[in-house]
């Protein structure tokens, strides 16, 4: 369980360096493709959803009500508020991300960015992009707050 739990880390490491690529490319379109920026978006959304997928599997060890489990050690330290508030956040709000992306994409493949009459389409891409950035490295602290509370042995 502890190298899925790596793999989700090091893709959420993947997918924030691709979130700044991707806001970068959307806030300075001109002689970008735009097939590149599609490209880089789908790849994005595409591993937002696989972090999510390995996310709900790593969590279950958390959700396991044995005496020496993570949430046992979580629930019986000083901060059992890290378990009842930050558990119970990052596992929704994780999933917020690939709808995020989602609508990002819908917006780049409805509107050539590109050009100079879409530059409100071009920020509103840019934003969403960059709320899906916040809401990733927002998960990805908490993420590693609570694996240095209780790590997945």
């Amino acid at each position: 369980m502890s190298w899925l739990a790596f793999i989700h880390a090091l893709l959420g490491a993947v997918l924030i360096t691709g979130l700044v690529v991707v806001i970068w490319q959307s806030l300075f379109p001109s002689g970008r493709s735009l097939r590149a920026i599609r490209s880089n978006a789908v790849a994005m959304a595409a591993v937002a959803v696989v972090i999510d997928v390995l996310g709900d599997i790593v969590y279950t060890a958390y959700r396991v009500k044995s005496a020496t489990g993570p949430r046992s050690i979580i629930l019986a330290g000083n901060s059992p508020w890290i378990h009842e508030i930050l558990m119970e956040f990052k596992e929704h709000a994780a999933h917020f991300v690939p709808a995020l992306l989602l609508v990002a994409i819908a917006l780049v493949f409805v509107y050539d960015i590109r050009r100079k009459e879409n530059g409100t389409a071009r920020k509103a891409v840019a934003a969403v992009f960059a709320l899906a950035l916040l809401v990733t490295v927002t998960v990805l602290l908490m993420g590693a707050f609570i694996n240095n509370a209780a790590p997945i042995r």
